[in-house]
Parts: C-alpha cells; sequence; structure tokens
C-alpha cells in the first residue's frame, strides 16, 4: 500500500483506507453519544419499568381504585372497582363518585372528608356507598390529592377496600365469644355478665329470682352408642326443648357438655318454679327420634334462689350446682332446691 503526498503536503489515503477511517469516527462519535445520554436512556427504561408495574398494580390489586379530573369527574376505575361496586367503565367514566353514596352520611360527613383533602391533601376513613344492585356496604376508603410539578391539583385517586366480609367475619368471631358453637345458645361468658345484670334488676325491683342448673341424664351412652355426631343431634333437640318452655323474659345457657343453666326472672311468686321443673322433665323424657333410631333420655335440676341462697353469680351457680348433684342422687327426672345441708 502506497500514500501519496501533493504539493499541498495532505495525505491521501487510499479508498478503501478512507472509508474505514470515516466509520471508525461515526462508531468513535455514536459511542460518545451513548455515554454522555446514558443516564437519559437510563432513566426512560426506569420510567418505562415503574409504568409497567404501576399497571400491573392497577389491574390486578384486590382493591377497587377510582381516579378522578380536578372537576372531580371519574376518568379511570380498575377492575375490582367494578368487582366491589358492579359499576362498570361504561357506567363510571365521566360521573361524579357521588352516586355510589348510600345515604347513610351526613353532609357533615362530606364536608369533613373535604375539608381534610383542602388542608392535607388526604383523606382515610370509614365510609358506607351502594353497589349497582343496591346493596350498602362498607368499605375502607383513602383518597389522595395529586398535583403537577407546579403545585396545582390535576386529580383525585381513591383506593378502598370491601369491609362487608370482615365485618361478617368479626361479628361472627364476636358471636362465638359469648354463644355455644353447636346450639347457638349463650355460653358461661354471657350467662355471667346477664346473671350481674339480671341480679342488679332484680336488687332494685325487689322481686326474686330462680337458677336451674339442668344435667341431661342418660346423654353419654347416646355418644358412646351411637357416636359423637348423633349425640350432638340429641344434644341441639334437647336444646331447642328447653328453650321453647322459657319466656321471653328469662335466659337460657348452655354451660358444659350436656349442662344448662335457666334463669327465671322476675318472680312475685316461688310457685311457678316447681312449674317449670315439672315442664322440663316431662319435655327432655319424651323420646328423640334421630335416623329411623329413638333413644331416651333423663335429666337432673338443682334450683337456687335469689335473694333466699345468695346474692351474687358465683354462690348461686355453685349452690344450685350442689343441688343437682342431690337430684342425680335420687335418680333419673328429679329436680331439688338447694338446701344448706347438700354441701355437707
Amino acid at each position: 500500500m502506497s500514500l501519496v503526498i501533493k504539493k499541498d503536503k495532505s495525505i491521501h489515503f487510499p479508498g478503501h483506507i478512507k472509508r474505514q477511517w470515516e466509520q471508525l469516527k461515526l462508531a468513535v462519535s455514536s459511542f460518545n453519544y451513548c455515554l454522555s445520554n446514558f443516564h437519559k436512556f437510563n432513566k426512560l427504561v426506569y420510567d418505562h419499568n415503574n409504568f409497567i408495574n404501576a399497571s400491573i398494580i392497577y389491574n390486578n390489586t384486590s382493591d377497587g381504585i377510582i381516579i378522578t379530573d380536578k372537576d372531580h369527574k371519574i376518568v379511570g376505575i380498575n377492575q375490582s372497582f367494578t368487582d366491589i361496586t358492579g359499576y362498570d367503565q361504561q357506567d363510571a367514566i365521566g360521573r361524579n363518585p357521588r352516586f355510589l353514596q348510600s345515604g347513610k352520611q351526613s353532609d357533615q360527613f362530606y364536608n369533613e372528608l373535604w375539608n381534610s383533602l383542602i388542608t392535607t391533601g388526604k383523606w382515610q376513613g370509614k365510609i358506607w356507598n351502594k353497589r349497582k344492585n343496591g346493596e350498602i356496604y362498607p368499605e375502607l376508603l383513602t383518597i389522595n390529592t395529586i398535583k403537577d410539578e407546579h403545585g396545582n391539583i390535576t386529580h383525585h385517586m381513591g383506593v378502598f377496600s370491601d369491609l362487608s366480609t370482615l365485618e361478617v367475619k368479626n361479628e361472627r368471631i364476636k358471636h362465638l365469644a359469648y354463644h355455644d358453637y353447636l346450639t347457638g345458645l349463650p355460653n358461661r361468658m354471657q350467662l355471667k355478665e346477664r346473671l350481674n345484670s339480671e341480679l342488679a334488676c332484680a336488687s332494685k325491683t325487689g322481686l326474686s329470682m330462680a337458677l336451674f342448673f339442668i344435667d341431661l341424664d342418660g346423654f353419654k351412652k347416646v355418644n358412646d352408642d351411637y357416636g359423637h355426631d348423633f349425640g350432638d343431634t340429641v344434644l341441639s333437640m334437647a336444646s331447642n326443648r328447653l328453650n321453647n318452655i322459657k319466656r321471653s323474659t328469662d335466659f337460657l345457657a348452655r354451660v358444659g357438655g350436656d349442662e344448662f343453666v335457666l334463669i327465671i326472672n322476675q318472680l312475685s311468686t316461688k310457685d311457678i318454679i316447681p312449674v317449670v321443673a315439672e315442664k322440663i322433665i316431662e319435655t327432655i323424657k319424651a323420646p328423640f327420634f334421630v335416623d329411623e333410631n329413638t333413644v331416651k333420655i333423663g335429666v337432673s335440676i338443682g334450683i337456687s334462689i335469689y335473694p333466699l341462697n345468695g346474692k351474687d353469680p358465683e354462690t348461686l351457680i355453685k349452690q344450685a350446682d350442689q343441688a343437682m348433684y342431690e337430684s342425680k342422687k335420687s335418680g333419673r327426672n328429679h329436680y331439688t332446691f338447694y338446701k344448706p345441708e347438700t354441701l355437707n
């Protein structure tokens, strides 16, 4: 290869060398451009990934999302909004979110909500809204104000979760805390609270009150012979029979496996107590028909009376329990009033 040197002392390369040189300069220039703009490309990729992630969250979160413009017109909802409220995009876009209101909140409630948005840019709380089918439900709602780089409000975004299922669960938990899981009757915890209330009332009115401690006789044999599922059915039937005997003002609780407590309140005379006891015995000793099987059980009852035998829940329950064991000694289907000697 030879170089040509002209009189102006400039060097002239052969054609193919010149082309390679131009390509090299272009490559270097492109590389320098990439280096100088790398942070811009990186930001574009970062913003693109953020957009993709936000889109995934928006479309797949279990929370409902609603976006309004600065004039409070809905411009976007996600699928969970539709799942929770029943309203789709055709129903919601362009409307003011007030169409979701249930009517359970006052004007003052909404005034305070908007005042919070104006002063702090956000609001969170429990609110009752209405689904498309008319059902009113509770939701936990968070509203945030969105502003541009100049501080001007451009949008509001609400994110909410349906609390109806959670509240049903909470009510169920609360119910189980105070009720027997099998029979649905009040349990020992509710018995103590009710007994305190009944004693306070009896103290003010001067009326007597009777506490029946009821134990089913022969129930263990039913479980042994037929199994616990069969026994649970008999137990539920027995509790229904007892529940049908009491007056609306009386109180019945299941306090153990086959043990119940009945409070008969507002007694102006004690004559009704033996009548109720006999009715319980006759009701329980009647045959139980379950799955083409016939079983018979009995009952033993112990009775304590306020204020004759005691003035506090623990004493009255203990005394009725002691009297119940005296009934058991006498055989099936008896009732016994508490007497001090039953403790001996």
